[in-house]
């Protein structure tokens, strides 16, 4: 059987976070061409995804960038993280000398954040989004709702809402249909099983939303009035932007560019976990502990999003929860 170590991070922004990805279309197309240039099919469909993910218009200015978007609000994803820690282990030198390369295949195969959509969080600013003792019951039209426009939901409209767990979790099946593509090329219609769990963690004043047992998004869940009511503390948009010169080397030689980038302000807030393989037979691959704080407070320096260079991005550890 696997052994995993398991670990729970609150940071706050103390510098602005800044967006990396561009929102016009026709950027968003070279950009993707540029990466993938032996698949057309491939490239098309990457950039439909990103266009829809970043909400590109074409009277968006070319060098204007920003943060991914859905239903539930702006978000860093799961690599970003990851990215992250992987500088931290460089810069700490984790995978040289003894063990050092059995340390970093761990890393590579078997350490893994989630969940993977990780949504900016005002919890000072959290407003109510539904009442759980009305679940099942008179709030189902509204949790319907939410979760149809959320992504891979939109099998969701008249199911069956069931209480489990002696009430502490909430159950939602159904059948989607997916395309798959037969040997002959031939596009076929599949039914596919799928299950929505929401579980209650009052401990923790957390909803935990999961889509076939993977974490997709978390309300607060607070006690008011002997009822149990849950929060939506996610930023729906960026804060702002700004404008910013930049200096950029081209085939004619050094430019001064203006870039405009949104962002979202000091004090928010981004929560993941990551989850860490424990090697049985090789005790110099672990990843100790002390190895993934040490990885997570270097990245306070480091920072996320984009513009990092600038110092943007950068945060402070809140919590570093060992969960055993």
């Amino acid at each position: 059987m696997l052994k995993w170590d398991n670990y729970a991070i609150k940071i706050e922004f103390v510098q602005r976070i800044v967006g990396a990805l561009p929102k016009n279309p026709d950027v968003i197309d070279s950009w993707v061409k540029s990466r993938i240039k032996d698949d057309d099919a491939k490239a098309e469909a990457r950039t439909a995804q990103l266009i829809e993910e970043v909400d590109a218009k074409e009277e968006i200015d070319k060098k204007w960038v920003g943060f991914k978007r859905d239903s539930f609000g702006i978000y860093l994803e799961d690599r970003n993280v990851n990215a992250m820690l992987r500088e931290a282990a460089n810069t700490l030198e984790l995978f040289k000398g003894k063990g050092g390369y059995a340390k970093k295949q761990t890393f590579q195969h078997g350490l893994f954040i989630s969940p993977f959509r990780l949504y900016f969080k005002r919890p000072q600013s959290a407003v109510p989004f539904i009442c759980w003792n009305n679940l099942p019951g008179n709030g189902d039209s509204i949790l319907r709702t939410a979760l149809q426009a959320s992504p891979g939901m939109g099998w969701i409209d008249h199911q069956d809402i069931t209480k489990a767990m002696k009430g502490n979790a909430l159950l939602i099946k159904g059948i989607s249909q997916e395309i798959e593509r037969a040997a002959d090329g031939e596009a076929v219609s599949k039914d596919v099983d799928q299950e929505v769990k929401i579980v209650l963690d009052l401990p923790h004043n957390t909803a935990t939303l999961y889509l076939n047992d993977i974490e997709q998004f978390a309300w607060v869940a607070k006690i008011k009035g002997g009822k149990t009511y849950l929060y939506d503390d996610v930023l729906k948009q960026p804060d702002n932007s700004q404008d910013r010169m930049i200096h950029v080397t081209t085939r004619l030689g050094p430019r001064d560019s203006l870039k405009r980038e949104d962002y979202v302000e000091v004090g928010t807030q981004l929560h993941w976990n990551i989850r860490v393989l424990i090697p049985t037979s090789k005790e110099h691959a672990n990843l100790s502990p002390s190895m993934i704080e040490d990885m997570v407070s270097l990245g306070q320096s480091i920072g996320l999003g984009g513009s990092r260079s600038q110092c943007f991005g950068q945060f402070k550890l809140i919590s570093f929860e060992h969960i055993l």
